[in-house]
């Protein structure tokens, strides 16, 4: 999917900007929503045994909305502890689906970057078309994800997206209610790769009073209103719905989903490897929870062999096999290690798994 960058902007304000050169003008004292958010967002990145200051450079994500609007400005204005401003620039992507709004959009955020004097990259998406295998909105992810990956690459930069606890608690309803959790794994990950989710635990509600209490505006996108998008839906009806029943609906959520991911990551990856490497030589793309769930199913299917059918016409299947050997180098054997001269080390058959990868013809 092509991607071309119409805009690149570097600017700096003329007084009192964030580029100045006194310490005073550059971070100035927050109000008291914003030191409440600046310090939860600290004690996040500790928590996730991330090194602060971060040192290279950063991209924030910015849609023109509330949360990324929000994120950038408490960054840039009162980050100091995470980054130095100089060390951060703006990223908009114009998907296009509302080709004037889109282009506002996209000017809104340009304004925002003359305004702080941080550089902005502006891309735009050109021809995006849903395919018969993905949702618009799948297919705008996939875009968005794959412009950010190239330019982190390229600027040896972290991508900073704005994603927050009500983001979070809506998507494991999602999962949990279309089944897709098998998929696409129980938790969400605060760190993906080169993007980090600083807003992860914080709620929508308490970055909109930031930007009250800022006194800055932002950008609403109309299909966050509009039924045809399922998400939108569940934003609309649901979860006001859930949260008038249950006031600590979402903290729940946050804290299972947090939770859950921190469980999967201490999980044993090496048995996930074999399946990561198969896909990677086949160029499969494929997300880590997929290798889980064939894991699972090929263990739920222990019955000597199994065969797995995937998109695309591949098939996945094991088969066992039984390896003679007379002695065992190195082992574990109760904590224990051993040698070949010990007498446990003496092993004459073993089982293996051979896993295979192929396209019907």
């Amino acid at each position: 999917m092509g991607s071309t960058p119409d805009l690149l902007f570097f600017a700096e304000s003329a007084k009192g900007g964030l580029m100045s050169s006194t310490v005073t003008s550059r971070y100035p004292r927050p109000g008291p929503v914003g030191g409440t958010l600046i310090r939860q967002v600290i004690a996040f990145f500790k928590n996730q045994k991330i090194q602060l200051p971060i040192t290279s450079h950063i991209l924030i994500a910015v849609s023109g909305g509330s949360d990324s609007v929000g994120l950038a400005h408490l960054l840039l204005h009162y980050g100091r502890k995470i980054a130095p401003s100089n060390q951060f620039s703006l990223i908009h992507i114009n998907h296009g689906w509302r080709p004037l709004e889109s282009d506002q959009d996209a000017a809104f955020v340009q304004e925002l970057g003359v305004r702080w004097g941080v550089p902005v990259l502006n891309f735009k998406i050109p021809g995006l078309a849903q395919s018969r295998h993905q949702s618009w909105e799948a297919e705008a992810r996939e875009a968005r994800k794959k412009i950010f990956n190239e330019q982190a690459i390229q600027k040896e930069a972290l991508v900073f997206t704005a994603h927050q606890a009500d983001d979070l608690a809506e998507t494991l309803l999602w999962r949990l209610f279309t089944g897709a959790a098998k998929t696409h794994g129980a938790g969400i990950t605060f760190q993906h790769g080169r993007e980090m989710r600083p807003f992860l635990k914080i709620r929508k509600k308490t970055i909109q009073s930031y930007l009250q209490e800022v006194n800055t505006s932002f950008r609403e996108d109309s299909t966050n209103f509009s039924n045809r998008f399922l998400r939108a839906r569940m934003r609309q009806t649901l979860m006001p719905e859930l949260e008038s029943l249950f006031p600590q609906a979402i903290d729940h959520l946050v804290s299972l989903g947090l939770q859950a991911e921190m469980i999967e990551q201490q999980e044993d990856l090496n048995s996930i490897l074999p399946f990561e490497l198969l896909f990677q030589a086949a160029g499969l793309k494929a997300r880590r929870s997929h290798f889980k769930y064939v894991l699972k199913e090929s263990v739920r299917k222990n019955n000597g062999s199994a065969e797995l059918h995937l998109p695309g016409g591949w098939k996945l299947f094991r088969e066992k096999k039984k390896i003679s050997s007379s002695t065992v180098l190195m082992k574990s054997y109760n904590n224990e290690e051993i040698s070949p001269s010990d007498p446990k080390g003496d092993l004459t058959e073993r089982q293996t798994d051979r896993w295979i990868l192929e396209k019907s013809q």
